[in-house]
């Protein structure tokens, strides 16, 4: 685990995990407040639908929707991963079950607004890992078993999905592309 600093409300420096063996890691793509606040406004205004399980057609209490119209600054800021990956919106109020995702196996995910409900990721042996998303950028390992523990409010991230192992994507992120 390799740990990094972050300011809370009252501007004391407070550590976070910013890697997870083989669960997540912070990736340099960081958004200003000006431009977290125009994503959320898109994301708070595009029309969601409820995420079914592949294998049984369940909910699993995400919302999800393609991001269409993104910012020509995101676009710029995220090019060689949009190359590979598809941008989409998803929300939800936590709640979701433990599961592996059906669709993709990793995700760079930026949190769009202030919540304190974690991802949570269990090991092989039951241990939990928590990823407090801090408004910050993840690569997430989805073939790694997770889930969210349920929230007072939505919580809005915009996403990078890909079929590439997140080893590869992790791989990529090292060269600094």
């Amino acid at each position: 685990m390799i740990a990094g600093f972050v300011k809370n409300e009252n501007g004391v420096l407070e550590s976070y995990k910013m890697e997870v063996k083989d669960f997540y890691c912070k990736v340099n793509i960081n958004l200003n407040q000006t431009e977290r606040d125009e994503l959320y406004q898109i994301a708070q205004n595009v029309v969601y639908e409820e995420y079914l399980i592949e294998k049984d057609h369940t909910p699993d209490n995400n919302y999800i929707t393609q991001a269409e119209s993104l910012p020509s600054w995101f676009k710029e800021k995220t090019k060689e991963f949009l190359k590979i990956g598809w941008p989409m919106f998803l929300k939800n109020k936590g709640d979701v079950p433990w599961h592996t995702d059906d669709k993709r196996k990793s995700s760079i995910t930026f949190q769009l607004n202030d919540s304190e409900t974690p991802t949570m990721f269990r090991n092989e042996v039951g241990e939990l890992e928590l990823l407090h998303h801090n408004l910050g950028a993840y690569l997430q390992n989805n073939e790694q078993e997770h889930s969210v523990p349920k929230a007072d409010k939505d919580r809005y991230f915009l996403q990078i999905s890909f079929d590439k192992p997140y080893i590869e994507i992790k791989e990529m992120l090292k060269h600094d592309i």
